[in-house]
């Protein structure tokens, strides 16, 4: 993800078909201890909308997640994350000025 700041992200994506499982997580890390942030991620049926997929405030450590292992569901309902590839992503202040603190795109699925 492109980066404003200190802050650095992670996102990923997995799909392992031999055990049924798919994972999708956004993680921003380097933010001010208190910081709240909200995340998103484009809108498979409106492009250029973006929808929010949840908040978090950074504790001591700096760093918040969305993350479907917590028990969040997929984003926009889908059953495949290869649906998400080229989609938009962000991590935005959870404030009036939704200042956005990093944004991307979902990479093509590569085989690990």
């Amino acid at each position: 993800l492109d980066l404003l700041g200190d802050a650095e992200s992670d996102l990923e994506i997995r799909q392992r078909l031999d055990e049924n499982e798919q994972r999708f997580k956004m993680e921003a890390e380097g933010l001010a201890s208190g910081t709240a942030v909200a995340f998103w991620i484009e809108d498979l049926a409106n492009p250029g909308t973006f929808v929010r997929l949840g908040g978090a405030t950074a504790g001591t450590t700096g760093d918040v997640e969305v993350n479907t292992e917590d028990g969040l569901p997929m984003p926009l309902g889908v059953t495949d994350v290869a649906d998400l590839v080229g989609l938009g992503v962000r991590v935005t202040l959870d404030d009036a000025s939704g200042q956005v603190l990093l944004e991307g795109t979902v990479p093509p699925l590569v085989a690990d």
